[in-house]
């Protein structure tokens, strides 16, 4: 029996291992940003979750006791529970993975995003011993080893000429004839820069050579086989061009890929060019053969970095995708509401805001959605003498269950070890079930670990291109659920908001153009989008058919066109080419509404 319980014990291993893994990452956040700080209680409370939710799902109801009671009766019963333990094990790992992947990416500004995502892709490659120490580290710090090349430790690459010598054999019967023979030199020399790589790059493959032993070879490789080279360098995407010649059945469809598969082709050759007429193996023992094709996902990541810079992170999302699933690229981001639901009255809610943000009013929105009185939010800025006041509303709000809003944490220094003190005497009195402390801050390190750690945190920035702000728009509580699925507004009116939304994030990123886009930087906000939803569900639900003239009037000149001063940026094809988006008809299902149709009201 102890030897079944033990054998038991270590099927699930893996998950042990994997929850190790992550919660040292998440514990090392904090070098990226003073709020990245994560309590074991919060590990452990989405750990144990994912475990109690998942729970003996890998079982029949029959078999239940047969488990916890381990009363195994035959081989053939051992068997079909083990393969059934193993799947658990699996879809445990992959879960906990998962709802830490969500939790944690929730609190981390967008760019940091990645880096938390590639860390635990390669934490648990390591841990398999697929990624070996020296290679993160040359990944992590090939600059420092680079300089380090120039030093005694590292030598040049150089290749050892070949030549023939011509030499006179007497044969057994008397015969002499005149013969060759390959002699090895004894002196070097340094294989010299490609004249497409730079020098930096040229030295930081030197290094790569010199000290990761899957790369010996690789710059003569880069001399005698240019073309596959010289087209990765030109890819758009170099990481997916590694990958394109294991599977020769995707194709692209353009000049610049069908010249990647001619110089695929070409390298792919098992023998070289003989200069001097040799054999094939005799090349072979002189001159090293290396294969890109042989190259670990994480070593092809290496050679990018060096090489293409510019497609790093293009490239270390598919890396991310292929290791751990296309899930753990993006944001993950959450609406209020269920940050809300899934929030505890102990446990305050930390907005980690970024210059240009404010979440005051999606917390009055949410209040709108919950059909809660706006008068609930008790909201005060921390500055000088107001401390004993906003303790007294603190307990009022505690024991009401009202939610109290603290704003601008990082300016209230001198209160901030009260506020530990209360957030501390929180954990153990009895709240109201409705109470909740909403804390809002930019990055400080002066504010209190223990109040980052308890705090259920939130980051707030500005979405980061059009995908980014078009989610941010229907996430934000612009448009309430029971106004989007209204069917009085007619089957359209749910493509229109997209239309408006798609309107809404193209001109917000313009700003980011600079001069290029506005001359001047307008405040554009969701006030204006919320207006515009506001006007097109009441014309939608007064007309049969589709009010253009008045929409685009409405939306694109008055509502968003009214902040615009500048005349250049009044051009028509500034506003009228994005207030086009809503005009299109092969926007809407059905194709059969246009402009040009007659606008007829609802009798």
């Amino acid at each position: 029996m102890q030897n079944k319980i033990e054998s038991t014990r270590k099927k699930y291993l893996p998950v042990a291992t994997r929850g190790a893994i992550i919660y040292f990452i998440i514990s090392d956040l904090t070098l990226l940003n003073c709020m990245y700080n994560f309590s074991l209680e919060m590990f452990l409370n989405v750990f144990k979750t994912t475990v109690f939710s998942l729970g003996n799902s890998y079982l029949n109801p029959d078999q239940e006791d047969v488990v916890l009671e381990f009363n195994f009766n035959t081989a053939h019963r051992d068997r079909q529970l083990d393969f059934k333990v193993d799947k658990h094990v699996a879809s445990l790992v992959d879960h906990i993975t998962m709802n830490l992947h969500k939790q944690v990416v929730c609190s981390l500004y967008s760019r940091h995003h990645l880096v938390y995502s590639v860390l635990v892709c390669v934490q648990v490659l390591r841990n398999s011993g697929v990624v070996t120490d020296t290679e993160w580290d040359v990944f992590l710090h090939g600059g420092t080893l680079k300089l380090m090349s120039k030093s005694s430790e590292f030598v040049p690459v150089m290749e050892e000429d070949i030549i023939t010598t011509p030499f006179h054999k007497t044969t057994g019967t008397g015969v002499t004839y005149q013969a060759k023979r390959m002699n090895r030199v004894k002196s070097k020399r340094i294989l010299g820069k490609p004249l497409w790589l730079t020098t930096t790059q040229w030295e930081a493959t030197n290094m790569l050579e010199n000290t990761v032993p899957a790369f010996q070879g690789l710059s003569k490789n880069m001399i005698d086989k240019p073309e596959f080279w010289q087209a990765m360098l030109a890819s758009d995407n170099p990481y997916y061009m590694f990958e394109q010649s294991r599977s020769r059945s995707s194709s692209i469809g353009s000049l610049k890929s069908l010249r990647t598969d001619s110089a695929l082709e070409q390298i792919s050759e098992d023998s070289e060019a003989d200069p001097h007429s040799l054999s094939a193996s005799q090349i072979s023992e002189t001159r090293p053969s290396w294969k890109w094709s042989t190259l670990t996902a994480f070593q092809k990541l290496m050679l990018i970095k060096i090489l293409r810079m510019d497609a790093l992170t293009e490239s270390t999302s598919t890396f991310v995708s292929m290791i751990l699933g296309e899930r753990f690229i993006g944001s993950h981001e959450q609406s209020l509401n269920h940050i809300y639901k899934n929030s505890k009255p102990q446990n305050p809610i930390l907005f980690i805001l970024s210059p240009g943000v404010d979440p005051t009013t999606k917390l009055q929105r949410l209040l709108k959605d919950l059909n809660e009185n706006v008068d609930m939010l008790e909201m005060l800025s921390l500055g000088r003498g107001q401390g004993p006041r906003i303790e007294e509303i603190l307990r009022n709000a505690m024991q009401r269950g009202k939610w109290v809003f603290l704003q601008n944490c990082h300016l209230g220094h001198s209160w901030l070890q009260n506020l530990q003190k209360v957030i501390h005497s929180m954990q153990t009195e009895q709240l109201h079930p409705d109470f909740r402390l909403w804390l809002s801050s930019l990055p400080d390190d002066q504010i209190p670990g223990s109040v980052i750690q308890s705090s259920l945190k939130v980051a707030m920035e500005q979405p980061r291109g059009v995908k980014a702000n078009l989610h941010q728009a229907f996430i934000s509580g612009v448009i309430s659920p029971s106004m989007y699925s209204d069917q009085d507004a007619g089957p359209d009116f749910q493509k229109l908001v997209y239309n408006l939304c798609l309107f809404n994030s193209v001109i917000l990123e313009r700003k980011k153009y600079g001069s290029l886009g506005w001359n001047i930087s307008y405040e554009f906000t969701n006030s204006d989008l919320e207006a515009c939803i506001q006007v097109l569900h009441q014309l939608m639900s007064e007309y049969v058919t589709v009010p253009w003239e008045a929409l685009l009037q409405l939306a694109g000149t008055v509502m968003y066109g009214g902040r615009v001063t500048d005349k250049w940026d009044q051009r028509p094809y500034l506003l009228s080419s994005a207030s086009s988006l809503t005009k299109r008809p092969s926007s809407l299902a059905t194709g059969s509404l246009s402009p040009s149709r007659t606008n007829s009201p609802k009798t």
